[in-house]
């Protein structure tokens, strides 16, 4: 892309701002930030329900964007590589969202006390070492693994939104998915062998 080709409609050249923005120029970032805050908050908002955590996705979106900004090493591609921040943030809360919907109790909600014919102090504990064998087993994999099966598992992300949010093709999702399934079911696997030794 030449100089000229990354003129913006409004006048603005991206490319040059970048460039000064990168050497240290707050001014020059702010108008990258007023260039390109639509974009960024259509992406956050594609991703995001929540609109007072999508504010806050969005704001660390371009914090993230100022303090790495050194590290463009092409200043014509800021675009698709504050859309990759974009994307990443958004799974990262998710993730944090979820971990904290999960672990989060209220000491208010009761459960109800157990039937006669539920489940025996056995079955509770053959639960137990179960959860435990899943922990295990998910503490081993890489950390791409991890949220590749988060995605699938906790939010019901197909391959193409896989795709999209990890900003690869369909195909590479799909193989991402089935690789890190797999190598989830040999460390549960192996977890439960562990426990029966």
């Amino acid at each position: 892309m030449t100089r000229s080709a990354s003129r913006r409609d409004d006048g603005t050249d991206s490319t040059a701002l970048v460039e000064r923005a990168a050497a240290g120029d707050a001014a020059a970032f702010t108008e990258l930030y007023r260039a390109n805050h639509r974009y960024v908050a259509k992406i956050v908002a594609d991703g995001m329900a929540d609109a007072d955590a999508r504010n806050d996705v969005c704001q660390a979106v371009f914090e993230q964007a100022w303090v790495k900004l050194d590290t463009l090493r092409d200043p014509d591609a800021f675009r698709p590589w504050i859309a990759q921040i974009a994307r990443r943030m958004i799974i990262d809360h998710h993730r944090r969202s979820s971990r904290s919907i999960a672990t989060d109790f209220s000491a208010t909600d009761e459960a109800p006390e157990p039937a006669e014919d539920d489940w025996s102090a056995h079955d509770w504990a053959a639960m137990r070492e179960l959860a435990q064998a899943v922990d295990v087993a998910i503490e081993g994999l890489s950390p791409r693994d991890v949220t590749v099966l988060e995605l699938a598992t906790t939010f019901g992300f197909g391959a193409a939104e896989i795709a999209a949010a990890l900003d690869v093709n369909a195909r590479h999702a799909r193989v991402l998915l089935h690789r890190a399934r797999q190598r989830l079911s040999a460390a549960l696997a192996d977890s439960l062998l562990l426990e029966g030794a």
